[in-house]
């Protein structure tokens, strides 16, 4: 029901909805998903994009140590400083061929049951253009078990006799340069929720109904709708589905299974017609883009597209509706004119934070992200332990600037954090939280730089 105050005034039931212009990057849309190339070029481009910074850097801070322009030059005994590869061996990293290597059979089944890959056995080499050499940390350093392979940095220290490198310290390339927001009216904020699941039975339709009544204004009294017209945009940060394995499975293998009925052909289907409906009554109200994620009809290789325009009929209808990529990056702005102004928003639906998480001991999502944005890389991972599509020209993944707004989706729980760069830049990181698991949603102020979670718990209503 409406309040008093808004039944007596038609002007009032409507939204008067916060109106922010955006435009989007296209680096992550793939022309040619072709796996013809070889992944070496990924890790070339890689290097040879970030080590240029890296050895300005060392040459303008360091005295002690002689910057080697290739690791074939290190010579024994000298402090050096060298750029390059990081490539962590994992005892535990799964292996598809160990699958015909008897002798390491128990490895190999163990390693494809774990979720997680790091041990203490681990070590790190780091390679470049002309070889590779093995890094020897103090022993009382975890910083081997923090690290994970594909990283670019400066390492500091000296070769041994035997061939290793003993190194003193590590650099990263930093954040990268920002742009600044320039100026900002009024106070729009933008909605991040991700992990909605739409079909899974265990998930709670209520809680949806409350999300988009809420940022439809027609949810609470007079102060919640005020509140509901700040929101100028919905980010949808994957995970949007939820198919069962039988599903998954049978629409897998429809061809091939000319017994598959129609009930379970409908039964697939449910959850994209359900994600339909949803974006068209939020598209009708709101601007909202939508990233695939994990379980999503789209392809499993990142850089992910965009969801065809067949599977949402009814939300392409409005041009406030938009799929992207996963990555995702778009700028918002108030004047048209300034180009090198706005809000920079960067963000995924989670796979390049939990593939770390995977593959180090770091936990904490926002320390994940964090290490993303100083070593100006999405996904480091990628092609390791975390499947792209080989490229020729450039690696997308590469941070050429630093976002003012950096989320990953489908975390456990809700957090954010402020970090500030040397060079005046300033971002804030928000961990979205899964909202089939935590009925919790985020709102983020686009000028103050600050993230609120918002719950939409409903088991008071269970329990009347």
């Amino acid at each position: 029901a409406l309040p008093d105050t808004m039944k007596d005034d038609d002007d009032k039931m409507q939204l008067d909805r916060t109106d922010i212009d955006c435009d989007f990057s296209t680096k992550f849309v793939t022309q040619q998903k072709s796996l013809a190339a070889q992944y070496a070029d990924v890790y070339y481009l890689r290097l040879m994009t970030l080590k240029h910074g890296l050895l300005d850097e060392a040459r303008s801070k360091c005295k002690v140590y002689k910057p080697a322009n290739r690791i074939l030059d290190l010579e024994v005994g000298q402090k050096s400083m060298i750029v390059g590869t990081l490539l962590k061996v994992m005892k535990f990293r799964p292996n598809i061929l160990d699958e015909f290597n008897k002798d390491v059979e128990n490895i190999s089944n163990e390693s494809f049951k774990r979720n997680h890959y790091s041990s203490d056995d681990d070590y790190v080499i780091m390679e470049d253009e002309s070889g590779r050499v093995n890094l020897r940390f103090p022993e009382d350093n975890n910083m081997a078990r923090m690290l994970v392979t594909g990283v670019i940095l400066a390492a500091y220290g000296q070769l041994g006799e035997d061939g290793t490198f003993q190194v003193d310290e590590l650099q990263n390339p930093g954040l990268p340069p920002q742009i600044p927001t320039g100026k900002m009216e009024g106070e729009p904020k933008i909605i991040l929720v991700s992990g909605l699941e739409l079909g899974n039975p265990d998930s709670d339709p209520l809680a949806v109904d409350m999300l988009v009544d809420y940022i439809t204004g027609n949810l609470g009294g007079v102060e919640t709708f005020q509140e509901s017209a700040k929101v100028a945009k919905v980010i949808i940060a994957g995970s949007s589905c939820f198919f069962s394995s039988e599903n998954r499975s049978s629409a897998l293998y429809r061809k091939a299974d000319p017994s598959q009925t129609r009930a379970n052909q409908k039964e697939t289907a449910n959850p994209v017609r359900e994600l339909d409906l949803l974006l068209t009554r939020l598209s009708s109200s709101v601007a909202v883009d939508i990233l695939p994620g994990a379980g999503d009809p789209s392809n499993v290789f990142m850089p992910q597209q965009p969801f065809h325009n067949c599977l949402l009929p009814s939300a392409n209808t409005y041009s406030s509706f938009r799929p992207t990529t996963n990555p995702y990056e778009s700028r918002i702005f108030e004047d048209p004119e300034a180009k090198e102004e706005g809000v920079i928003i960067i963000g995924t639906s989670g796979q390049n934070v939990e593939d770390i998480q995977r593959c180090s001991e770091v936990e904490d999502p926002l320390d994940v992200m964090q290490n993303l944005l100083q070593w100006r890389h999405l996904a480091p991972t990628a092609p390791d332990t975390l499947p792209c599509f080989p490229v020729k020209d450039e690696d997308p993944f590469i941070l050429p600037h630093c976002p003012h707004i950096f989320f990953a989706g489908n975390q456990k729980t809700f957090g954010s954090r402020t970090i500030d760069g040397e060079k005046g830049q300033k971002s804030l990181l928000v961990s979205v939280p899964s909202f089939s698991r935590t009925k919790t949603a985020v709102e983020v102020d686009v000028r103050t730089l600050t993230a609120t979670p918002i719950s939409f718990g409903t088991e008071a209503f269970h329990q009347d």
